[in-house]
């Protein structure tokens, strides 16, 4: 929640025309994403082993934490989107790169 921290704490006004602070909430709003991935990624990682133990399907615990762990996992994926549409508010050009690059890695 740091990020909402430094929202409240660096943009204090409504206006929307932050000048250089704008360049701090996107740089700031693509660390959130990269920590979202890497928690998406643990969380899976943890579902792998658990599902990979012998006795997973027999096991109502390991199966509990495994759903319990991929819904978690498919939360972080939401917010992920999340703050992709916050990024898109404060920079539009930053999803045209995107797109940019999945039209040259189009297959």
């Amino acid at each position: 929640m740091r990020i909402i921290k430094n929202l409240k704490e660096d943009f204090i006004s409504t206006d929307v025309s932050w000048g250089d602070n704008i360049r701090d909430l996107t740089r700031n709003l693509r660390k959130a994403i990269v920590s979202e991935n890497g928690a998406t990624n643990q969380y899976e990682q943890i579902v792998d082993l658990i599902r990979n133990q012998q006795n997973f399907e027999s096991n109502e615990i390991y199966k509990t934490i495994a759903s319990t762990l991929q819904d978690i996992a498919n939360e972080e994926k939401v917010h992920i989107g999340e703050l992709h549409k916050c990024l898109s508010l404060i920079a539009p050009d930053e999803l045209d790169f995107y797109d940019d690059g999945m039209r040259e890695n189009s297959l």
